[in-house]
């Protein structure tokens, strides 16, 4: 963010208050909309992360505990809440239990994921989670704009301690075996 924050400084110094014409200050395209867009990005990059973790520790956990119950055969929200539900229901993994405050909080992440993926960026409904970071766009709040890196970097933490527990008991229960 530093790096691009200097070059996007170096750029308005060198190039846009020192030319005559307007050729690039019909840039400022790039000024208003790269930010959200990184933003954007970074998050459904690091939310995919987030995804492939829970398929991966559910698929490990499926093929280590040989139960006749296969992920295939349990109903969830979406794929993320199948793979949690099967390692807390079969697994007995305390952490994946759907009450537990980062769960609540990362299916609000999920929403916004979904608006963006699936909607494009567009909000049907009102998500709690967007107006406790200002990430609405407009007046009529119905579009996702991410402009707060909070939101990310509370993603990443909250995502990363939940992982984390579910690892640490998963390796701590597989070890009493």
């Amino acid at each position: 963010m530093k790096i691009r924050e200097s070059k996007e400084k170096e750029f308005n110094e060198e190039y846009l208050e020192n030319r005559k014409d307007d050729t690039f200050k019909n840039l400022s395209l790039y000024k208003n909309n790269f930010n959200w867009i990184l933003l954007h990005s970074l998050f459904i990059s690091s939310f995919s992360y987030f995804e492939n973790f829970m398929r991966s520790a559910a698929k490990f956990a499926e093929k280590e505990n040989n139960s006749k119950i296969k992920i295939s055969d349990i109903n969830g929200k979406n794929n993320i809440d199948k793979y949690r539900k099967y390692l807390n229901l079969i697994c007995k993994i305390e952490n994946a239990e759907n009450q537990s405050n980062n769960w609540i909080k990362l299916m609000g992440f999920n929403s916004v994921r979904n608006c963006i993926i699936h909607e494009y960026g567009i909000v049907k409904k009102p998500i709690k989670i967007m107006s406790e970071y200002n990430i609405y766009f407009g007046p009529s709040c119905n579009m996702i704009r991410m402009r707060n890196i909070d939101f990310l970097v509370d993603f990443v933490e909250i995502a990363i301690n939940y992982m984390d527990k579910i690892n640490e008991e998963y390796k701590t229960k597989t070890s009493q075996n």
